[in-house]
């Protein structure tokens, strides 16, 4: 088995996520990207996957949100990669 998805599809993914959650949860995007610290056409690409999303902004996006970190990653097939990695 292998890592199905592309780093772009990563990222479009994660961005439907966070706004799958957002409108959930009943913020804004302008309110979201408020709390985040970057500007709205920023949140917006990050939704679209347009932009990929730092750590410590979906750090953000998650505190914001009040919802799980494991809520970004719904929908992603990992396959094999998880299982591949060594650190040295």
């Amino acid at each position: 088995m292998t890592n199905t998805n592309t780093a772009s599809e990563v990222d479009v993914i994660i961005g439907s996520n966070i706004r799958r959650i957002r409108e959930f949860s009943g913020v804004s995007e302008r309110g979201l990207a408020k709390a985040v610290g970057i500007s709205w056409s920023q949140m917006k690409k990050c939704e679209d996957g347009a932009r990929r999303i730092s750590a410590g902004s979906l750090f953000a996006v998650d505190r914001a949100l009040n919802c799980s970190i494991d809520e970004f990653w719904r929908g992603i097939d990992l396959g094999e990669a998880t299982g591949r990695t060594k650190l040295r």
